[in-house]
């Protein structure tokens, strides 16, 4: 008996038609893996399987996961909200500790996120043994493993427990990781050392030590100016700071703003004016600013320890940071120690930062905090359903964001951007991943088929840099050829090779800012009926047989 002939081929047209989307989405649907494609004999067109294009149509008609009701995340008309607030807004004017509490809590506060002593000795040494080719994010589940076994309380699942464990965690993830190598770093650490001895100095307080250092006394005037204008940050008026001449990253004439912006939508671009993010003092940045305001190798936290541990908290490194002394928080925040992105940044890259640097790593932290139901949070929600405490919630998180389809396609996006930067041409990085019959990392996303806008806000932030630029030219060639245009694992590209982050440095941060919306997750789910996740499986196996 002849075999039955395979159906015709469909163009992208036929498909999109099918699907009820725009070509562009199909581009999408390709470019994440969800559906494959072949060229024409001509090389110039698109052609599908009909049979894998019905499959993935059902795939879509039936219900995968029971319907979930949250308060948390909104993603609607091409546009992200925090519980209202539009996340683009605030990651031009917030800091990350304000929208953490604002996930969590629904009020936009300040508060020090500090690191348990006792679970960052733990974590460290734990984690000592790990090859030195273990990416960060390998270290992050063992880390939050180890705190987890080293907090007899974790079981306590009583709001203001969870977020008080969550806020210690978040921090202790962050302080755990190894500093960056390098002259930076190592300079850090000689600038550590003799701060160490200043402070022992019989003669005088600590402060005034460290500001007869030469140098150093402007750059702490210039940091405590530099963020002052920054701590009435009320929640009425983010959606009006976030696109008028008072947002940090200025006004209306960005290269990538506009309705032809090749990052694409009306509402993408909001400038160029860095000052206004780095305070009226901005224009006395520079990279040595940042400095000041870091009293440890790491950011402040390892002399913290010290002083969580009953050392006098007025000498400690992480209380010289917050609210005047150079910290972003709320008017009715508490003043304390580093913020997590300046921290992180020290963990992620040898590069010396200027306050605006840190600012764009915290922005890229906000903007990935959270995204509705993602299959990380939807792990992260099932472990709470079933009581998990906290330290649980944040592993099973982790351990769906170290798939290759999840969290880690920044990394595949950072080596493509490479690849741009090295050849020149971006015609030639695209062929080359076409011929190999990869999709193009960095591009497309279903829930936003006319472009991502957390790509669209941080390559704006990120400015006229050589990664960005890269960046721009391959978003040309990518949407020429097919409409597509970038999501947030290119924009996450770009920020980590601009800075000389390592490849997996875009995980990293995805992982440490979807922590946060992991906690909100499950705190909603702490409140709600137990164990409702068990949906029915479609049993397809072989039929059962009779006996006998």
């Amino acid at each position: 008996m002849p075999a039955a002939a395979s159906p015709s081929p469909l163009t992208t047209a036929d498909v999109a038609r099918l699907l009820g989307v725009k070509p562009a989405t199909v581009y999408a649907y390709v470019s994440r893996g969800l559906l494959g494609s072949r060229r024409n004999a001509d090389g110039k067109n698109s052609l599908f399987d009909r049979r894998e294009v019905d499959a993935f149509l059902a795939s879509r008609r039936r219900p995968t996961t029971p319907g979930i009701r949250t308060g948390i995340t909104l993603i609607s008309d091409g546009s992200l909200r925090y519980r209202g607030h539009d996340a683009v807004a605030l990651a031009r004017v917030a800091s990350f500790e304000e929208v953490v509490a604002l996930l969590w809590t629904g009020t936009r506060r300040y508060e020090t996120f500090a690191p348990d002593p006792r679970l960052r000795r733990l974590a460290e040494a734990v984690t000592a043994p790990l090859p030195r080719t273990a990416r960060h994010t390998d270290r992050l589940r063992v880390i939050v493993a180890a705190a987890a076994a080293g907090d007899p309380l974790r079981f306590d699942t009583s709001p203001a427990a969870v977020t008080a464990t969550a806020r210690s965690l978040l921090a202790t993830m962050v302080a755990a990781l190894p500093a960056a190598t390098g002259p930076a770093a190592r300079r850090r650490q000689k600038d550590a050392l003799r701060r160490t001895h200043m402070d022992s100095h019989p003669l005088g307080d600590p402060d005034s030590t460290v500001l007869d250092v030469p140098g150093t006394a402007r750059r702490r005037d210039s940091e405590r100016n530099s963020w002052s204008d920054r701590a009435d940050g009320g929640q009425d008026d983010l959606n009006a700071r976030g696109d008028g001449a008072d947002s940090r990253w200025g006004g209306a004439d960005s290269r990538w703003g506009g309705a032809d912006s090749r990052w694409g939508g009306a509402e993408s671009g909001r400038g160029e004016a860095d000052g206004a993010r780095d305070g009226a003092d901005g224009a006395d940045g520079g990279q040595g600013e940042a400095d000041g305001a870091r009293d440890g190798a790491d950011g402040g936290w390892h002399r913290a320890d010290g002083a969580r541990d009953g050392a006098d908290g007025a000498d400690c490194g992480w209380g010289k940071v917050g609210g005047a002394d150079g910290g972003r928080h709320g008017a009715d925040g508490d003043v304390g120690g580093p913020r997590l992105a300046e921290v992180l940044w020290e963990r992620l890259t040898a590069r010396e930062a200027t306050p605006r640097e840190h600012n764009l790593l915290e922005a890229a932290l906000i903007l990935l905090a959270d995204h509705d139901i993602a299959a990380s949070t939807l792990a992260a929600r099932v472990a709470a359903s079933t009581r998990a405490h906290p330290y649980a919630v944040v592993g099973a998180g982790l351990a769906a964001l170290d798939g290759p389809l999840h969290g880690a396609a920044s990394s595949l996006a950072h080596h493509l951007l490479a690849d741009v930067l090295d050849k020149s041409d971006p015609v030639d990085a695209v062929a080359d991943r076409l011929r190999a019959g990869e999709p193009v990392p960095g591009f497309g996303h279903r829930l936003y088929p006319d472009g991502d806008p957390r790509a669209r806000a941080l390559l704006d932030m990120l400015g006229d840099t050589r990664a960005g630029d890269a960046a721009g030219r391959l978003a040309e060639v990518v949407g020429a050829r097919s409409g597509v245009r970038p999501n947030v694992d290119l924009a996450l590209a770009a920020l980590t090779l601009e800075y000389q982050m390592p490849p997996d440095a875009g995980e990293t941060i995805f992982a440490v800012a979807r922590t946060a919306g992991w906690i909100a997750h499950a705190l909603e789910e702490y409140a709600d009926r137990p164990s409702r996740f068990r949906p029915s499986g479609e049993y397809a196996g072989e039929a059962p047989r009779s006996r006998g």
